[in-house]
């Protein structure tokens, strides 16, 4: 008996010996499968994953955002674990949330919405879908590879959800397993970093790799049926107004394509993905207000408080004059705690010098960043910007920041570019530069960079005093142990600058 892909099949069509006889049928096709027995309606894109599984023992896709890749890895497990007689099918992604709550939900959708009952029993709660005793499908979070080496069957798929955040360990056990037999491995997720396992599947010729691109949707294209909870027109033209086209992070997002980082590239897109949400730092540090100041326009003033190596809050805003500005650092400062001797880093080429008097005036600790002033180390750095935003760049290789899960400063970090100078100094890429190449001014990295250059400073031993008052050093980091300029003419050579401007840093 064939399957009618048009008429769904009802509970009430077949008794159980045929819909069994009908499953093993399936085994070839799983478009067929989704169709008629799951009631679902794929795109293209969703297609050639469905037959690349089929046709292939290990597959890669690296997708663009909201493409339908969790959906058709949910439909994928059940073929697989339904239409193969004995079998298992073990899920896993970099965190147990995501086991549970974006793939193991796609199951669960999928298995209430199924045209007849499949034979297998999912518990309400549990990532756990059972036909028998040694036929199952089960999902598992990626702390403990041994996990993984129980599994044997002679039907076994492995799907590596969000591939890209799963550490080697698990990969190496995949490998490990997949060596023994007729073993099927899905990897899919966003290709949000230039490095690692992911990458390397799809480069693989071991790997079938397929790319999904969000402007291959039908909902971009207009081509067939609009799939509702899917990427929309109005979010990719966002995303390239925000991000660029020339950034990592639309290429990731938007094209479903690994970022290509040169050498040039001065923040891996990596390290910024790493950054997010990252919990194991204990460094105690005092708190820093970084403020890129803009007035009109489409440039955001950006405040962003830095306590310990964890952005706690960004506030981001667009035509607000300057005062208001002032407002809102004291009302942030009032919100978090903070009294008049946080300190407060402001951007004081331009609009932010208003900024800066105001506060000053008011009796905040203040220091004004200077991007165009030279240098602590000249040899190196063509001025305190690019000094400074190298600095970030470290931070965040070593591991030592916690960034808030923000789109628009994870693509701006990942987008700045810079090099050598025939002098040997570093330059970063000019602002007009980024603009050319279809990339926004970086208001919230620049704002991030001023809070982690001034809590350096702090951090070092210089302390500055609130408003007009002579600057106090309680432990002077320039002494000669140092390496750096004393204090004095020296600590004035040093920051460019002199006299009554000996405040500015």
């Amino acid at each position: 008996m064939a399957l009618d892909t048009n008429h769904p099949l009802k509970e009430h069509d077949l008794p159980r010996e045929q819909v069994d006889d009908l499953l093993a049928g399936a085994a070839t096709d799983p478009a067929l499968f989704g169709a008629s027995f799951l009631g679902g309606s794929y795109t293209p894109d969703q297609l050639r994953v469905m037959a690349a599984v089929r046709d292939h023992e290990r597959v890669a896709v690296h997708s663009g955002h909201a493409t339908g890749k969790s959906f058709v890895a949910a439909a994928i497990v059940l073929w697989f674990l339904h239409s193969h007689k004995p079998s298992k099918v073990v899920t896993t992604a970099p965190t147990w949330r995501q086991v549970n709550e974006i793939l193991w939900s796609e199951i669960r959708i999928a298995c209430e919405r199924s045209t007849l009952p499949l034979g297998s029993h999912l518990p309400p709660r549990a990532p756990e879908l059972r036909v028998g005793s040694d036929h199952f499908a089960v999902g598992i979070s990626t702390d403990d590879s041994a996990r993984f080496q129980g599994f044997h069957s002679e039907n076994l798929l492995i799907v590596l959800d969000e591939a890209g955040g799963i550490g080697p360990e698990i990969w190496d056990a995949v490998e490990y397993i997949a060596s023994g037999g007729a073993v099927k491995v899905l990897a899919i997720g966003n290709p949000d970093s230039p490095d690692g396992r992911f990458i390397s599947a799809v480069k693989s010729p071991l790997w079938h790799s397929i790319n999904i691109s969000c402007m291959t949707h039908p909902n971009i294209t207009g081509v067939g049926d609009y799939v509702h909870g899917a990427v929309t027109k109005d979010w990719v033209e966002g995303r390239k107004l925000e991000w660029g086209e020339d950034s990592p992070l639309y290429q990731a997002r938007v094209c479903g394509k690994f970022p290509e980082e040169g050498d040039d590239t001065l923040i891996s897109l990596r390290w910024v993905i790493d950054a997010v949400g990252r919990k194991d730092i204990q460094v105690k540090k005092p708190p820093v207000i970084g403020v890129d100041v803009a007035r009109f326009g489409s440039d955001e003033t950006v405040l962003m408080l830095l306590r310990d190596e964890l952005v706690v809050e960004t506030r981001a805003y667009i035509g607000r004059d300057l005062m208001q500005t002032c407002g809102e650092i004291l009302r942030m400062k009032r919100d978090h705690g903070l009294d008049e001797t946080a300190l407060v880093v402001v951007d004081d080429v331009g609009l932010g010098g208003g900024v800066t008097d105001r506060l000053r005036e008011q009796g905040q600790h203040v220091m004004a960043f200077k991007g165009g002033a030279k240098a602590r180390d000249s040899n190196q750095f063509l001025n305190r910007r690019a000094e400074a935003w190298w600095f970030l760049r470290e931070e965040l290789r070593e591991g030592r920041l916690c960034l808030p899960d923000d789109d628009l400063l994870k693509s701006q970090l990942s987008s700045v570019r810079y090099n050598p100078r025939s002098d040997g100094k570093i330059q970063l890429e000019k602002k007009d530069q980024m603009l050319k190449r279809g990339v926004p001014s970086p208001d919230r990295a620049d704002a991030l960079v001023m809070a982690v250059w001034g809590r350096k400073r702090v951090g070092s031993g210089l302390h500055l005093s609130p408003g007009n008052k002579p600057r106090t050093i309680e432990a002077d980091p320039f002494d000669q142990a140092s390496g750096l300029p004393g204090t004095g003419s020296g600590l004035a050579e040093w920051m460019g600058v002199t006299g009554s401007d000996l405040n500015m840093l």
